[in-house]
């Protein structure tokens, strides 16, 4: 989003609180042992309860993975590694049959914003269970909403840009994406606290390099805005020629802006999918009723960009915005931006 205020960037956790409900905040837990709940299971495909055995046994900054055993028994191998400074849920990689097919989100959930934020979040999790993408790109998650998240999406690994304040974080569905590691790449000029995730994962046999982002926000920081998406661009072309990078976030971008910066072997995902008008503006609010701003402002901050390996695994084959849709019961959308799903064929 573009209308935020740069000393915005020392909030830390915000009491999730409806605005007619003075209820305590507690994070909904979906029980995976219960078989009769009625619930469709297809999101948890491929999870391994083992991890949550030995779940208590090793360091918080552990991760766990989960291997099928190489000789005939039932029982998995278990490796414990460790990385300084990671963030994460408690992994499992279950090697997956080749994927045909694999999902991406990118969305700024507006974490900053109090008002509903208690029924928004909720709102986000259920959308994202019903398009139930293989990666997510969040934007402007707070400590409250990342546990929120956290508690409400088991199926997924959780990797995050920071702990405090508000950032980035990515997640990454553990039946079918396999993790490998990643690294934070801080921005030099911020004064926002902004940085790059860059997170390498492989999809069956396509390697990809995730690069999840929220550039520096406002009019008055272009300048800024066009020095770190330099630097994303950079990232991208440093990528080894057998590697895949998807990029994106809330770029806060203006056309000219990244025409100033993007080397032409990097494409944007709406122009190769068609630039179709229903899926241009991210932040429109003209449509989206969360903000009241003179003149309904629409921009198209949230981009998502592709660079192809030379291997040429995948195909985008359609790109469309989700969150449309008000809160069930509720006068609010999830967030004030809307959310973009890619879809990738797989050759």
């Amino acid at each position: 989003m573009d209308m935020e205020d740069p000393s915005l960037k020392d909030q830390s956790v915000i009491l999730l609180e409806s605005d007619e409900e003075q209820e305590e905040f507690q994070p909904e837990v979906i029980d995976l042992a219960d078989d009769d709940d009625g619930e469709d299971d297809s999101n948890n495909e491929g999870r391994v309860s083992p991890v949550e055995v030995i779940e208590e046994k090793v360091p918080d900054d552990a991760i766990v993975e989960v291997q099928l055993a190489s000789d005939d028994t039932d029982d998995p191998d278990i490796l414990v590694t460790f990385e300084s400074h990671v963030k994460t849920s408690p992994l499992c990689n279950v090697p997956p049959k080749e994927p045909s097919f694999f999902s991406v989100v990118s969305w700024n959930i507006d974490g900053l914003e109090e008002e509903n934020l208690r029924n928004r979040i909720k709102g986000v999790v259920e959308v994202l269970k019903k398009e139930a993408p293989d990666v997510v790109y969040l934007q402007e998650v707070i400590p409250a909403t990342f546990t929120y998240l956290k508690e409400n999406l088991p199926q997924y690994m959780f990797l995050a840009g920071d702990d405090d304040g508000y950032f980035t974080a990515t997640l990454l569905k553990t039946s079918r994406v396999n993790y490998d590691h990643h690294m934070v790449l801080p921005f030099h000029n911020t004064v926002m606290d902004r940085n790059l995730l860059c997170i390498q994962v492989h999809i069956g046999n396509v390697k990809l390099s995730l690069l999840n982002t929220h550039l520096e926000s406002l009019r008055e920081y272009s300048n800024k805005r066009k020095e770190q998406m330099k630097i994303c661009f950079e990232k991208i072309k440093s990528s080894p020629s057998s590697v895949t990078t998807i990029f994106g976030g809330d770029l806060n971008a203006r056309d000219h802006e990244v025409d100033a910066t993007k080397d032409t072997s990097i494409l944007d995902l709406w122009e190769v999918c068609g630039r179709r008008p229903a899926s241009c503006w991210t932040w429109n609010m003209a449509e989206n009723t969360n903000k009241t701003i003179p003149n309904k402002p629409k921009c198209r901050f949230d981009r998502l960009y592709i660079k192809q390996s030379s291997l040429d695994h995948i195909r985008p084959d359609e790109f469309r915005l989700i969150g449309k849709e008000k809160v069930p019961g509720r006068p609010c959308f999830p967030s004030d931006h809307w959310g973009i799903f890619v879809n990738f064929k797989v050759l």
